[in-house]
């Protein structure tokens, strides 16, 4: 999402965490029909941990209004048009993060400015396929609202960093297919060298900082 003030690096943070199932099934225990329905292995949920792997971003204006809709509930648009500056992909960026899960799912959470105040939305998504459980179809895609105080508490404490309301965008994905930060920290120093190097970005992996003075 969009640099929130410009004097300042965007700071990236990758780092991943490991939860019981018992506290998180409450999240994805309905969703394990759903994934049977469409044949992919829920043998991983059950009893003992799942690892998440974890991607933040601060100093950020966070998702908000029609890019945060658009963002978990529509495909293949864009908000932004051409004579714009800014880049985009038409919503298929975030396929990334439904690929790198096995189970096809990720949770976000944004905390952004709405009218001068701080708000909070978190969602969980799912990018399946069309199924059928009984005589009921559903469509491929699904999201789960999660605005209650209690569900952000519980991914505040548990998953994120983000802890003070500060701007910005979260994602945890459950049951990465590959969870090597070092090929992580490949990727950013070969994608994003220029900015990092023009003091821009900062990227944390595992609490290790990549910035302009330890780059190279």
């Amino acid at each position: 999402d969009a640099k929130d003030n410009d004097e300042k690096p965007v700071r990236v943070s990758v780092s991943s965490r490991k939860i019981s199932y018992e506290k998180i099934k409450h999240y994805i225990e309905d969703l394990k029909k759903h994934l049977d329905a469409c044949e992919v292995e829920t043998k991983e949920l059950k009893d003992g941990d799942i690892d998440f792997l974890i991607l933040e971003d601060f100093n950020t204006k966070g998702l908000e209004g029609d890019n945060l809709v658009s963002f978990f509930e529509r495909d293949n648009i864009t908000n932004k048009n051409n004579t714009s500056k800014s880049g985009g992909s038409h919503g298929i960026g975030k396929i990334i993060f439904y690929e790198a899960s096995k189970i096809k799912t990720f949770f976000g959470f944004s905390i952004f400015n709405e009218k001068n105040k701080l708000k909070e939305k978190l969602r969980g998504t799912c990018d399946l396929k069309t199924h059928k459980i009984g005589e009921t179809e559903y469509k491929e895609d699904g999201t789960l609202h999660l605005n209650e105080k209690e569900d952000i508490d519980f991914f505040k404490h548990n998953l994120f960093s983000r802890k003070n309301k500060e701007k910005g965008f979260s994602v945890a994905i459950p049951l990465t297919k590959e969870n090597d930060i070092e090929l992580i920290k490949e990727d950013f120093l070969q994608e994003c060298y220029y900015p990092i190097s023009n003091k821009k970005l900062r990227i944390e992996i595992n609490n290790k900082v990549i910035d302009d003075n330890s780059l190279l």
